[in-house]
């Protein structure tokens, strides 16, 4: 009976022991065919990615310390599932994005691959949370949520991503979110990211600064970073937007307004502002778990020079077949103001699958 007793007794502990933490390994897998054209390129199609939702895996868990204190750690990698590869691996098509991406094509050339040697280049953080207290994370993410707030705001996935934004899934990243009170949060954000050297070790620097309010269907949010370029100019971006629910609709509005890249092309570049609006319906008529998507954006430069300004708009059905796969089609038309980058016109379809 004793024996019964302290064998029961060790399962019970055991059993304890594993309720109080635990690993989840998720991921998502989105793959599209592309097909379209620009002024200087001409017609063309490829397989692309990442057209709804960023392909990716990950690891990511938590531990009860008790008194309401967690440790947590997120392992997450980019995958590019049109050829296996982990880590940053991001192509351009056409003059745009196969994947419709965000618009990177206003920054980034045609035809450009940029590759890195990361493979948790998404997130790498170990922390600890407490609903008193707050949570604290240390390691490569986002400096703060105001790095996501294009794709928060525009109810469309990858549809209604602008360009990459400054804090980006950096590394060295220390993260601070205060406790939700009535809805409020604010983060705040330092990182030493670029300081490869012990002259860069100041100039990497970047700090941000990010406030959002949610309630029911309502959302605003707010945030600012700083990166320090060098010892006479830091570069400043500050992004803000709203989205509401009304049921029917979600709708959304997204601002970003970035200074030059550096002190020496402040008067060529100036500031560059992006602006993004979208919407997104259900549609009942053509089957359950149809939704309609509309995204309209626009990038300029307060002063003229060789980028040019960017505006264009992307219509997007969707269909749910269950809560983890979504089949999309797409339709994106682009008019860019320079001599090298012309109108373009991109059609997509594709399947997203998360795990």
């Amino acid at each position: 009976m004793k024996k019964l007793l302290i064998a029961t007794a060790a399962m019970a502990m055991v059993a304890g022991a594993q309720a109080q933490s635990s690993v989840t390994v998720y991921g998502n897998v989105d793959l599209n065919w592309a097909s379209g054209e620009t002024g200087s390129t001409g017609a063309n199609s490829a397989m692309g990615e990442s057209g709804l939702s960023t392909s990716r895996i990950g690891f990511k868990g938590t531990e009860d310390l008790g008194g309401g204190l967690k440790a947590e750690f997120q392992l997450e990698s980019r995958l590019d599932a049109t050829s296996g590869k982990l880590g940053t691996n991001t192509s351009t098509f056409a003059g745009t994005s196969a994947s419709l991406s965000g618009n990177a094509q206003s920054y980034t050339p045609a035809g450009t691959v940029s590759t890195t040697n990361s493979v948790f280049n998404r997130e790498a953080w170990v922390g600890l949370s407490s609903v008193k207290l707050g949570s604290i994370r240390v390691g490569t993410t986002d400096i703060t949520g105001a790095q996501g707030l294009d794709s928060t705001v525009g109810q469309a996935g990858n549809f209604s991503d602008a360009s990459s934004n400054l804090g980006t899934d950096v590394a060295k990243v220390v993260r601070y979110t205060t406790p939700t009170f009535a809805g409020l949060s604010a983060q705040l954000g330092h990182s030493n990211a670029d300081a490869t050297t012990t002259a860069e070790a100041q100039n990497g620097r970047l700090t941000s600064a990010y406030v959002q309010y949610e309630a029911g269907n309502l959302g605003v949010y707010a945030g600012t970073v700083e990166k320090k370029i060098s010892a006479t100019y830091d570069q400043k971006e500050t992004t803000y937007g709203a989205k509401y629910n009304f049921g029917f609709a979600a709708v959304g509005a997204y601002r970003s307004v970035r200074e030059a890249a550096t002190e020496a092309t402040v008067a060529t570049k100036g500031d560059l502002t992006q602006t993004i609006f979208s919407v997104s319906a259900p549609l009942a008529v053509l089957g359950s778990g149809v939704t309609a998507h509309g995204v309209y954006y626009k990038n300029e430069y307060d002063v003229a020079n060789n980028s040019g300004d960017v505006d264009g708009y992307k219509l997007a059905l969707s269909k749910a077949f269950s809560k983890r796969t979504t089949g999309y089609v797409a339709y994106a038309d682009q008019s860019t103001n320079n001599a090298t980058d012309k109108d373009s016109k991109t059609y997509l379809i594709g399947v997203n699958h998360a795990f």
